[in-house]
């Protein structure tokens, strides 16, 4: 979520997340960032002075939420694979 948009709308709780847009939760299977981030977000609900905007950042090295090239796909061997199958 854009910080900059939350912090007109003033909705009563917001969470700003450092992660791509488009992936509010970070990239799929990143198991780690996912929970630290829906914690983070669970955590706002204790929130008494509203409205409340947090930010949530990722480590320096930012491991647990780095997005991988590929996701352990290989194409060419998808499309090897479905041209044997067409022939």
């Amino acid at each position: 979520m854009l910080a900059e948009v939350t912090r007109k709308v003033q909705p009563p709780r917001a969470l700003a997340v450092d992660t791509e847009l488009g992936y509010p939760l970070g990239r799929p299977f990143r198991d780690g960032c996912q929970r630290k981030i829906i914690k983070a977000a669970l955590a706002l609900l204790d929130e008494d002075a509203l409205p409340h905007l947090s930010e949530f950042s990722s480590d320096p090295e930012r491991t647990p939420c780095e997005f991988p090239a590929t996701l352990g796909v290989n194409f060419a061997e998808l499309r090897t694979g479905r041209d044997e199958i067409a022939s």
